[in-house]
Protein backbone atom coordinates (compact mmCIF):
# COMPACT_ATOMS: atom_id res chain seq x y z
CA UNK A 1 0.00 0.00 0.00
CA UNK A 2 1.28 3.29 -1.08
CA UNK A 3 -1.15 5.37 -0.06
CA UNK A 4 -2.43 5.45 4.26
CA UNK A 5 -4.79 8.39 6.02
CA UNK A 6 -2.79 10.18 8.74
CA UNK A 7 -4.58 11.25 12.09
CA UNK A 8 -6.74 13.67 9.86
CA UNK A 9 -7.80 11.56 7.61
CA UNK A 10 -5.42 13.59 4.87
CA UNK A 11 -4.50 11.08 2.14
CA UNK A 12 -0.50 10.30 2.54
CA UNK A 13 2.19 9.01 0.20
CA UNK A 14 4.65 6.62 1.65
CA UNK A 15 7.20 8.96 0.20
CA UNK A 16 5.93 11.97 2.30
CA UNK A 17 5.57 10.04 6.11
CA UNK A 18 7.51 10.87 9.17
CA UNK A 19 9.29 8.60 11.17
CA UNK A 20 7.32 9.66 14.68
CA UNK A 21 3.49 9.68 12.81
CA UNK A 22 0.51 6.86 12.90
CA UNK A 23 -0.75 6.12 9.89
CA UNK A 24 -4.02 4.67 9.31
CA UNK A 25 -5.43 2.22 6.36
CA UNK A 26 -8.25 3.93 4.76
CA UNK A 27 -10.18 0.80 4.29
CA UNK A 28 -10.65 -1.07 7.70
CA UNK A 29 -8.56 2.14 9.80
CA UNK A 30 -5.96 0.05 11.23
CA UNK A 31 -2.55 1.34 12.70
CA UNK A 32 -0.05 0.43 9.49
CA UNK A 33 3.85 -0.33 9.46
CA UNK A 34 5.69 1.68 7.49
CA UNK A 35 8.34 -0.23 5.28
CA UNK A 36 11.21 1.65 4.31
CA UNK A 37 14.00 -0.66 3.87
CA UNK A 38 16.87 -0.62 1.10
CA UNK A 39 15.68 -4.05 -0.43
CA UNK A 40 12.24 -3.60 -1.41
CA UNK A 41 10.10 -0.56 -2.99
CA UNK A 42 8.88 1.82 0.19
CA UNK A 43 5.10 1.28 0.99
CA UNK A 44 3.14 0.55 4.25
CA UNK A 45 1.62 -2.61 5.60
CA UNK A 46 -0.30 -3.66 7.59
CA UNK A 47 0.64 -5.59 11.02
CA UNK A 48 0.16 -8.98 11.57
CA UNK A 49 -2.93 -10.82 12.28
CA UNK A 50 -4.83 -7.93 10.73
CA UNK A 51 -7.82 -8.19 9.23
CA UNK A 52 -8.25 -6.30 6.52
CA UNK A 53 -9.96 -7.91 3.88
CA UNK A 54 -8.31 -5.63 1.16
CA UNK A 55 -5.31 -6.25 2.41
CA UNK A 56 -5.05 -10.14 1.81
CA UNK A 57 -4.95 -10.02 -1.95
CA UNK A 58 -2.86 -6.48 -2.16
CA UNK A 59 0.51 -6.87 -3.61
CA UNK A 60 3.51 -4.93 -2.63
CA UNK A 61 5.96 -6.36 -5.16
CA UNK A 62 8.61 -4.41 -7.15
CA UNK A 63 6.37 -4.86 -9.98
CA UNK A 64 3.50 -3.45 -9.01
CA UNK A 65 4.66 -0.30 -7.27
CA UNK A 66 6.82 0.53 -10.18
CA UNK A 67 3.64 0.38 -12.12
CA UNK A 68 1.70 2.52 -9.93
CA UNK A 69 4.52 5.18 -9.59
CA UNK A 70 4.17 5.83 -13.17
CA UNK A 71 0.55 7.35 -12.58
CA UNK A 72 0.45 10.81 -10.55
CA UNK A 73 0.10 10.26 -6.85
CA UNK A 74 -3.91 11.83 -6.47
CA UNK A 75 -4.46 9.05 -9.05
CA UNK A 76 -2.99 6.15 -6.96
CA UNK A 77 -5.03 3.74 -3.98
CA UNK A 78 -8.45 5.92 -4.72
CA UNK A 79 -11.63 4.58 -2.71
CA UNK A 80 -14.54 4.16 -4.03
CA UNK A 81 -17.81 3.11 -1.66
CA UNK A 82 -20.89 1.62 -3.82
CA UNK A 83 -24.56 1.75 -2.60
CA UNK A 84 -24.29 -0.49 -0.43
CA UNK A 85 -21.54 0.56 2.11
CA UNK A 86 -19.18 -1.91 -0.15
CA UNK A 87 -15.55 -0.37 -0.38
CA UNK A 88 -12.49 -1.16 -2.75
CA UNK A 89 -9.38 0.17 -3.74
CA UNK A 90 -8.50 1.18 -7.56
CA UNK A 91 -4.83 0.76 -7.62
CA UNK A 92 -5.30 3.88 -10.40
CA UNK A 93 -8.33 5.31 -10.81
CA UNK A 94 -7.89 8.12 -13.70
CA UNK A 95 -10.16 9.29 -16.43
CA UNK A 96 -12.84 6.81 -15.60
CA UNK A 97 -10.73 4.24 -15.76
CA UNK A 98 -9.83 1.90 -12.93
CA UNK A 99 -6.32 -0.11 -13.69
CA UNK A 100 -5.66 -3.19 -11.16
CA UNK A 101 -1.93 -4.42 -11.50
CA UNK A 102 -1.31 -8.23 -10.72
CA UNK A 103 1.97 -10.02 -10.12
CA UNK A 104 0.64 -12.95 -7.71
CA UNK A 105 -1.82 -14.98 -7.38
CA UNK A 106 -5.36 -13.75 -7.01
CA UNK A 107 -8.79 -15.75 -7.00
CA UNK A 108 -10.89 -15.86 -9.67
CA UNK A 109 -13.63 -14.86 -6.84
CA UNK A 110 -11.93 -11.87 -6.17
CA UNK A 111 -10.87 -10.50 -9.68
CA UNK A 112 -14.53 -11.19 -10.80
CA UNK A 113 -15.73 -9.44 -7.60
CA UNK A 114 -13.40 -6.42 -8.41
CA UNK A 115 -14.67 -6.27 -12.14
CA UNK A 116 -18.25 -6.17 -11.22
CA UNK A 117 -17.78 -3.29 -8.25
CA UNK A 118 -16.25 -1.15 -10.67
CA UNK A 119 -18.62 -1.86 -13.76
CA UNK A 120 -21.30 -1.26 -11.69
CA UNK A 121 -20.05 1.99 -10.48
CA UNK A 122 -19.27 3.02 -14.33
CA UNK A 123 -15.89 2.57 -14.94
CA UNK A 124 -13.78 0.91 -17.44
CA UNK A 125 -11.54 -1.66 -15.90
CA UNK A 126 -8.17 -2.33 -17.34
CA UNK A 127 -6.38 -5.51 -15.68
CA UNK A 128 -2.41 -5.38 -16.17
CA UNK A 129 -0.97 -9.00 -15.25
CA UNK A 130 3.05 -9.36 -14.68
CA UNK A 131 4.07 -12.47 -17.37
CA UNK A 132 7.54 -11.79 -17.91
CA UNK A 133 8.57 -14.30 -15.67
CA UNK A 134 6.26 -17.02 -17.65
CA UNK A 135 7.19 -14.99 -21.71
CA UNK A 136 11.09 -15.51 -20.08
CA UNK A 137 10.95 -18.74 -19.94
CA UNK A 138 10.28 -19.75 -23.88
CA UNK A 139 6.94 -18.03 -25.01
CA UNK A 140 6.95 -17.00 -28.68
CA UNK A 141 3.99 -16.44 -29.84
CA UNK A 142 0.51 -17.98 -30.26
CA UNK A 143 -1.15 -19.05 -26.95
CA UNK A 144 -0.32 -18.90 -23.81
CA UNK A 145 -1.27 -21.23 -20.96
CA UNK A 146 -2.92 -20.35 -17.73
CA UNK A 147 0.39 -20.30 -15.19
CA UNK A 148 0.49 -18.13 -12.56
CA UNK A 149 -0.25 -15.43 -12.01
CA UNK A 150 -2.79 -15.47 -15.23
CA UNK A 151 -4.94 -18.58 -13.43
CA UNK A 152 -8.12 -16.27 -12.64
CA UNK A 153 -8.69 -15.76 -16.23
CA UNK A 154 -8.96 -19.51 -16.94
CA UNK A 155 -12.52 -19.45 -15.23
CA UNK A 156 -13.75 -16.30 -18.02
CA UNK A 157 -16.05 -17.45 -20.48
CA UNK A 158 -15.75 -14.22 -22.16
CA UNK A 159 -14.12 -10.85 -22.04
CA UNK A 160 -16.82 -8.05 -21.56
CA UNK A 161 -16.99 -5.09 -23.16
CA UNK A 162 -16.21 -3.00 -20.25
CA UNK A 163 -12.75 -5.27 -19.48
CA UNK A 164 -9.57 -4.72 -21.40
CA UNK A 165 -6.84 -7.67 -19.93
CA UNK A 166 -3.15 -6.74 -20.95
CA UNK A 167 0.21 -8.92 -19.59
CA UNK A 168 3.31 -7.54 -19.66
CA UNK A 169 6.07 -9.51 -21.13
CA UNK A 170 9.02 -9.77 -23.71
CA UNK A 171 8.57 -11.33 -26.63
CA UNK A 172 11.25 -14.05 -27.81
CA UNK A 173 12.35 -14.50 -31.68
CA UNK A 174 9.27 -14.20 -33.94
CA UNK A 175 9.55 -14.29 -37.66
CA UNK A 176 6.36 -11.73 -37.84
CA UNK A 177 6.67 -9.70 -34.72
CA UNK A 178 9.38 -7.67 -33.35
CA UNK A 179 10.88 -8.38 -30.53
CA UNK A 180 10.86 -6.28 -27.22
CA UNK A 181 8.63 -5.97 -23.98
CA UNK A 182 5.36 -5.45 -24.43
CA UNK A 183 1.53 -5.50 -23.09
CA UNK A 184 -0.18 -8.35 -25.09
CA UNK A 185 -4.00 -7.43 -25.21
CA UNK A 186 -5.81 -10.68 -24.18
CA UNK A 187 -8.62 -11.39 -27.28
CA UNK A 188 -9.87 -14.57 -26.45
CA UNK A 189 -9.89 -17.15 -23.67
CA UNK A 190 -10.54 -21.01 -23.75
CA UNK A 191 -10.07 -23.26 -20.99
CA UNK A 192 -8.56 -25.65 -23.53
CA UNK A 193 -6.26 -24.19 -25.83
CA UNK A 194 -5.04 -20.79 -23.42
CA UNK A 195 -4.80 -17.50 -24.29
CA UNK A 196 -4.32 -15.65 -27.43
CA UNK A 197 -3.73 -12.19 -28.21
CA UNK A 198 -4.99 -9.38 -30.90
CA UNK A 199 -2.74 -6.58 -30.26
CA UNK A 200 0.05 -5.16 -28.04
CA UNK A 201 0.90 -1.86 -27.37
CA UNK A 202 4.50 -0.50 -26.09
CA UNK A 203 4.67 0.68 -22.68
CA UNK A 204 4.98 4.22 -22.86
CA UNK A 205 1.78 4.20 -25.45
CA UNK A 206 -0.14 2.46 -22.77
CA UNK A 207 0.70 5.38 -19.94
CA UNK A 208 -0.50 8.30 -22.93
CA UNK A 209 -3.68 5.93 -23.66
CA UNK A 210 -4.67 6.32 -20.07
CA UNK A 211 -3.70 9.59 -19.61
CA UNK A 212 -5.33 11.04 -22.81
CA UNK A 213 -8.48 8.69 -21.90
CA UNK A 214 -8.10 7.25 -25.32
CA UNK A 215 -9.32 3.92 -26.60
CA UNK A 216 -7.38 0.66 -27.34
CA UNK A 217 -7.71 -0.38 -31.15
CA UNK A 218 -6.30 -3.88 -31.78
CA UNK A 219 -6.77 -5.26 -35.24
CA UNK A 220 -5.13 -8.57 -36.58
CA UNK A 221 -2.77 -7.89 -39.68
CA UNK A 222 -4.32 -9.74 -42.56
CA UNK A 223 -1.24 -9.18 -44.63
CA UNK A 224 2.54 -10.55 -44.77
CA UNK A 225 5.01 -7.13 -44.46
CA UNK A 226 8.02 -8.84 -46.49
CA UNK A 227 10.13 -5.78 -45.02
CA UNK A 228 9.63 -6.40 -42.42
CA UNK A 229 10.03 -10.16 -42.27
CA UNK A 230 13.89 -9.41 -43.47
CA UNK A 231 14.52 -7.04 -40.45
CA UNK A 232 16.57 -8.66 -37.62
CA UNK A 233 16.66 -12.01 -38.34
CA UNK A 234 18.93 -13.72 -35.49
CA UNK A 235 18.74 -17.10 -37.69
CA UNK A 236 19.93 -15.00 -40.90
CA UNK A 237 16.35 -16.41 -42.46
CA UNK A 238 15.78 -16.28 -45.97
CA UNK A 239 12.74 -14.49 -46.73
CA UNK A 240 11.41 -15.25 -50.45
CA UNK A 241 7.64 -15.07 -52.44
CA UNK A 242 6.04 -18.08 -50.96
CA UNK A 243 6.84 -21.68 -52.55
CA UNK A 244 5.94 -25.43 -52.95
CA UNK A 245 7.26 -27.36 -50.74
CA UNK A 246 9.38 -29.41 -53.22
CA UNK A 247 10.75 -25.83 -54.15
CA UNK A 248 12.11 -24.66 -50.95
CA UNK A 249 13.87 -28.08 -50.54
CA UNK A 250 15.45 -27.54 -54.17
CA UNK A 251 16.43 -23.84 -52.82
CA UNK A 252 17.82 -26.04 -49.53
CA UNK A 253 19.45 -28.78 -51.49
CA UNK A 254 22.11 -29.66 -48.61
CA UNK A 255 19.26 -29.77 -45.91
CA UNK A 256 18.25 -32.73 -44.26
CA UNK A 257 14.86 -31.22 -42.46
CA UNK A 258 13.70 -27.64 -42.05
CA UNK A 259 11.13 -25.39 -40.76
CA UNK A 260 8.42 -23.96 -42.97
CA UNK A 261 5.39 -21.84 -42.54
CA UNK A 262 2.02 -22.29 -44.11
CA UNK A 263 0.50 -19.06 -44.74
CA UNK A 264 -3.13 -20.47 -44.72
CA UNK A 265 -3.24 -22.77 -41.43
CA UNK A 266 -0.74 -20.51 -39.91
CA UNK A 267 1.11 -23.39 -38.57
CA UNK A 268 4.86 -24.24 -38.64
CA UNK A 269 5.83 -28.05 -39.80
CA UNK A 270 8.98 -29.67 -39.62
CA UNK A 271 9.62 -31.39 -42.85
CA UNK A 272 12.21 -34.04 -43.58
CA UNK A 273 13.86 -35.08 -46.50
CA UNK A 274 12.19 -38.57 -46.67
CA UNK A 275 9.13 -36.27 -46.94
CA UNK A 276 10.66 -34.39 -50.12
CA UNK A 277 11.13 -37.59 -51.68
CA UNK A 278 7.46 -38.44 -51.17
CA UNK A 279 6.15 -35.46 -52.57
CA UNK A 280 8.53 -35.51 -55.56
CA UNK A 281 6.61 -39.00 -56.37
CA UNK A 282 2.97 -37.55 -56.05
CA UNK A 283 2.68 -38.94 -52.41
CA UNK A 284 1.03 -37.77 -48.97
CA UNK A 285 3.59 -35.98 -46.88
CA UNK A 286 3.55 -35.99 -43.22
CA UNK A 287 5.57 -33.96 -40.45
CA UNK A 288 5.57 -32.30 -36.91
CA UNK A 289 3.44 -29.31 -36.42
CA UNK A 290 3.05 -26.39 -34.34
CA UNK A 291 1.56 -23.00 -33.67
CA UNK A 292 3.66 -20.42 -35.30
CA UNK A 293 6.72 -19.57 -33.37
CA UNK A 294 6.00 -21.51 -30.49
CA UNK A 295 9.32 -23.01 -29.41
CA UNK A 296 8.38 -26.66 -29.14
CA UNK A 297 6.46 -28.75 -31.76
CA UNK A 298 3.20 -29.83 -29.60
CA UNK A 299 2.44 -33.11 -31.23
CA UNK A 300 4.52 -36.38 -31.10
CA UNK A 301 2.12 -38.05 -33.73
CA UNK A 302 2.79 -36.62 -37.44
CA UNK A 303 -0.07 -34.94 -39.35
CA UNK A 304 -0.48 -34.94 -42.91
CA UNK A 305 0.66 -31.49 -44.95
CA UNK A 306 -1.52 -29.98 -46.49
CA UNK A 307 -1.59 -27.67 -49.11
CA UNK A 308 2.15 -30.10 -49.98
CA UNK A 309 1.72 -28.57 -53.49
CA UNK A 310 0.78 -25.29 -53.41
CA UNK A 311 2.43 -21.83 -53.00
CA UNK A 312 2.01 -21.07 -49.87
CA UNK A 313 4.96 -22.32 -48.14
CA UNK A 314 7.79 -19.71 -46.21
CA UNK A 315 11.51 -21.00 -45.00
CA UNK A 316 12.07 -20.71 -42.43
CA UNK A 317 15.27 -22.46 -41.02
CA UNK A 318 17.20 -25.94 -41.14
CA UNK A 319 17.59 -27.96 -38.46
CA UNK A 320 20.11 -28.70 -36.97
CA UNK A 321 21.87 -31.28 -34.70
CA UNK A 322 21.69 -28.02 -32.02
CA UNK A 323 18.07 -27.77 -32.01
CA UNK A 324 15.79 -29.08 -30.02
CA UNK A 325 12.37 -30.13 -31.10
Amino acid sequence: MLIAYDKDKNRVSIRNTLINEKYYCPICNEELIQKKGSIRCHHFAHKAGGACVENQYYDTSEWHINWQNKFPIDSQEVIRIDDKGKKHIADVLINKTVIEFQHSNLPFEEFNDRNIFWSNLGYRVIWVFDGNEIFNNGYSGGYLYFKSPLKPLKMISSVPDYLNIFIEGTMDYNLFEESGTFLYHVGDVDQETGISFNGKCELDKFYDKIINNGDFDFKKDEYIDLDSLRKNNDRDIKIVEPKTLIELFEQNENTSKLVAYNKNSGYDFLIDRYNYERLKSGKKAYGKMKKHCYRKFLYNEKQEIYDSFASVWYYQWSITEEDEY
